[in-house]
C-alpha cells in the first residue's frame, strides 16, 4: 500500500512538472535563430522503456559498477528534419517511440529570452533540456515551442525529444488509416532569441465587409504594462499607433486606401508592425541589441528611422558597427512638441 502511494505521488509530481508548450512565436524566419538541424543521436525504444529508464538524463556510468543501459553517443544517427521511415530500412514500418538527442553550445546574452522551437514532430512528443522536462505536444503537423531562458546553460547543453508515432483510436491517423504513418522530427528544430518584450504574434487583413479599412490585432510577449504598437504600410503612407492592454494585446481598425490584389494586377504591400519600446530599455547593452535586431530584419536597401531625445548618437555608433549604410543624424527638431534628433540609416 505504501509503495503504491509513493508511486502515485511520484507520477503526480512528474505530471505537475510537465508543462504545455509556450504561446507559439510567429514569423520565425524573421527572428534571430540558431539551427539545431543535422545529425541527432537516436535510440529506438520498441518496448517503451526509455521513460522509466530516464533516457532524457543522457547519463554516463560513474564507474564500472553503475548500470546505464543506454548510450546516445554510441547510438545510430537520424537526420533532422526528416522522418525515420525513409532514412533507415529497418525503421520503414516502425511505429512507436524513438529518443533523439542533440548536443550544442550556447552563449547567453543579457535581456534575451530563448525558446526551443520545433516545426513539427509526428506524432506525440516529450521534450527535455539538460535533463529537465520542458513539456509535451500532440499533433504531427503543427509547430510548438518551449521557453528555456532559465534552463539553458552557458556553454554546453543537450536537448532530448521522445517522438512516438504509435497509432491510437483517438489520434491522427487512427488505428485504420489510408496514408503512410511517418514518424520523427519532420521539420526544422532551432533556438529562437527574442527581447524581453517582443511581438509574439499579429494578424493584419482588410476589414471584414469593407474594401477600404484595415483591421487586425497584435500580441506582445513579456509585456507587464500597456505599451504602444505601430502598424505601418509605407507605400500607402499609412501609420497608426495603438495601445496594448495589460495582457499585451491590441486590436485595431482604421481607414486605408489600397489598390486591391487581382490576377491582372497582383498588388502586394509591406506591413511593418513595431513596438515603440526602444527608449524605455534602461540598459545600454539591451538597447544596442535592439538596434542590431532592427538592422537584421531590414530587407536589403530598406531604411529605418529613429527619433529619440538623448541617445541617437549611441544608436548611430551601433548602426555603423552593424554594417548599416548612410547613417545620418539630423539637427534637433520637435516631434509631438518634444525636442529630439532623428536618425536614419539604410541596409
Amino acid at each position: 500500500m505504501n509503495r503504491l502511494l509513493l508511486l502515485l505521488l511520484a507520477l503526480t509530481a512528474f505530471s505537475d512538472a510537465v508543462a504545455n508548450p509556450a504561446a507559439l512565436i510567429n514569423n520565425i524566419p524573421n527572428r534571430t535563430t540558431i539551427s539545431l538541424n543535422g545529425a541527432w543521436q537516436a535510440i529506438v525504444d520498441p518496448y517503451e522503456t526509455g521513460l522509466n529508464g530516464r533516457f532524457y538524463l543522457n547519463s554516463k556510468p560513474k564507474d564500472k559498477h553503475e548500470l546505464v543501459e543506454y548510450d546516445f553517443d554510441k547510438s545510430d544517427v537520424l537526420n533532422v528534419p526528416g522522418d525515420w521511415n525513409s532514412q533507415k530500412k529497418e525503421l520503414y514500418f516502425y511505429e512507436g517511440p524513438v529518443w533523439y538527442k542533440k548536443s550544442f553550445s550556447y552563449h547567453k546574452r543579457e535581456h534575451t529570452r530563448v525558446f526551443v522551437y520545433f516545426g513539427a514532430a509526428n506524432y506525440f512528443t516529450r521534450v527535455y533540456l539538460n535533463g529537465q522536462a520542458l513539456g509535451e505536444h500532440e499533433g504531427g503537423f503543427t509547430p510548438f515551442n518551449f521557453e528555456v531562458t532559465d534552463q539553458i546553460r552557458e556553454g554546453e547543453n543537450f536537448v532530448v525529444a521522445e517522438v512516438n508515432n504509435a497509432r491510437r483510436r483517438d489520434a491522427v491517423p487512427t488505428v485504420n488509416t489510408d496514408w503512410w504513418n511517418y514518424g520523427g522530427l519532420t521539420r526544422d528544430v532551432m533556438l529562437v532569441e527574442v527581447p524581453e518584450t517582443y511581438i509574439q504574434d499579429y494578424f493584419v487583413q482588410l476589414g471584414r465587409g469593407s474594401g477600404n479599412e484595415i483591421s487586425g490585432w497584435v500580441q506582445l510577449g513579456g509585456a507587464t504594462s500597456a505599451q504602444q504598437v505601430t502598424v505601418e504600410i509605407p507605400e500607402a503612407r499609412i501609420k497608426q499607433t495603438v495601445a496594448t492592454d495589460a495582457a499585451g494585446r491590441a486590436e485595431f481598425r482604421f481607414p486605408a486606401k489600397l489598390e486591391l490584389w487581382s490576377p491582372e494586377h497582383p498588388r502586394l504591400y509591406d506591413v511593418v508592425v513595431s513596438s515603440l519600446a526602444l527608449h524605455n530599455i534602461p540598459e545600454q547593452a539591451a538597447r544596442a541589441q535592439a538596434v542590431r535586431e532592427m538592422v537584421r530584419v531590414l530587407k536589403p536597401g530598406g531604411k529605418l528611422a529613429i527619433f529619440d531625445l538623448f541617445r541617437t548618437g549611441e544608436y548611430a555608433e551601433v548602426l555603423r558597427a552593424s554594417g548599416a549604410k548612410d547613417v545620418e543624424l539630423s539637427k534637433t527638431s520637435f516631434l509631438w512638441c518634444v525636442p529630439g534628433r532623428s536618425l536614419t540609416a539604410r541596409k
